[in-house]
């Protein structure tokens, strides 16, 4: 049988990040992990039926060596301005680290799997 852990062991569990490398900015960034007060916080931000844009995910999950984050939600709109395949690179990390396909960042959008606008099955 597995051991099973008490509330110490899982409140004391480290968040995942990865460092990624980012030579159009002149260094690393690092992307975490969203905790479930984190993903809380974003579904609020997105209400019903809005897209998980790259610049939320990456605003979301940037932090610095402490796990502070860089951003708030509410300054995503601040990364618009960094280069397209900065934010791509990064907010393609931010998905794989929260185990997010496609279809997950949707649920998590609050559109149900397969309603997507774009219009592709």
């Amino acid at each position: 049988m597995a051991k099973l852990l008490n509330a110490a062991q899982i409140l004391a569990a480290k968040v995942p990040f990865e460092d990624v490398p980012c030579p159009e900015l002149g260094g690393t960034v690092r992307i975490q992990a969203l905790s479930a007060a984190a993903r809380e916080k974003l579904q609020a931000v997105l209400g019903g039926g809005t897209n998980v844009s790259s610049v939320q995910i990456v605003a979301a999950s940037a932090v610095n060596e402490k796990g502070d984050l860089l951003f708030s939600i509410d300054e995503s709109e601040k990364l618009l301005r960094v280069h397209g395949v900065v934010i791509e690179r990064l907010a393609g990390v931010a998905f794989k680290i929260n185990s997010l396909t496609v279809d997950e960042a949707e649920e998590l959008e609050g559109n149900p799997a397969g309603a997507s606008s774009s219009g592709s099955a």
